[in-house]
């Protein structure tokens, strides 16, 4: 898995607006939604790998 360069740009400017420690790992934080992004990612790559045999 690659990432893409949009979602790492969205990373640096995510990171230049947080101003609080919820920013980063709060119930919305970044490192939530970070997650759920590449989860989401993955998730997509395994249907495609697995529809693909």
């Amino acid at each position: 898995m690659k990432l893409e360069r949009a979602i790492i740009d969205q990373l640096e400017s995510n990171l230049r607006d947080f101003r609080t420690i919820d920013d980063l790992v709060g119930k919305n934080g970044l490192i939530k939604r970070l997650v759920k992004k590449l989860i989401d990612q993955l998730l997509q790559e395994e249907l495609i790998y697995n529809f693909r045999l």
